[in-house]
């Protein structure tokens, strides 16, 4: 009994000389980052010259105030179907649940077929550059998720080298062609932030 009141005792005087110290304040503790992780996942079109294609996109990152940057990967049907992987950076426009927000996408895009053999014809395709930026709007249902709606300019850059290799009488003959596509769409998306 003696013993409990001593240690009770004791770690009052601490406390009190703790604060006395400090001239009777407590001293707010640092908050941590108010970072969250978020994941995005689209669906749309992707319409140009060429036609309209689908495209799916995941997104997943950290999300800070008004700031969200995180590593996407998707599927790009327009003409050369193929897998981007890219950055994505978005800035809501204000610190609300329905707000505007702009987005800027960069990365690669991985050809789905590296080489492609018919008869004496080989299709070889390689990675290319792709971008996609634009504006859209969140309509928060949840504190942390909602409704994405988006619109924008999209780009890839896929090279296509056709290859020929004939053999007759005379002996073999090869030829090739390189194939640059610089393919300029509009992008269409509606997705889901949680």
């Amino acid at each position: 009994m003696y013993l409990k009141s001593t240690l009770l005792t004791g770690m009052m005087v601490c406390a009190m000389l703790s604060m006395a110290q400090t001239g009777g304040e407590v001293k707010p503790v640092k908050k941590s980052c108010s970072c969250a992780f978020s994941s995005i996942n689209q669906a749309g079109l992707i319409i140009g010259e060429r036609g309209s294609y689908v495209q799916v996109q995941t997104i997943n990152g950290i999300r800070y105030k008004t700031w969200f940057a995180g590593l996407g990967v998707g599927i790009d049907y327009y003409t050369d179907k193929g897998y981007p992987v890219f950055i994505d950076v978005r800035k809501d426009v204000f610190n609300k649940r329905y707000t505007p927000f702009l987005y800027a996408d960069g990365g690669i895009h991985f050809a789905d077929v590296n080489n492609k053999k018919e008869d004496q014809l080989e299709t070889t395709f390689n990675n290319g550059f792709y971008y996609d930026t634009g504006a859209g709007y969140k309509a928060g249902f949840t504190k942390k998720g909602g409704l994405l709606i988006s619109a924008g300019f999209s780009y890839k850059y896929v090279i296509r080298r056709l290859s020929s290799k004939f053999c007759g009488f005379t002996g073999c003959s090869q030829s090739s062609y390189i194939y640059t596509n610089h393919l300029n769409r509009f992008s269409v998306k509606v997705g889901w932030a949680f």
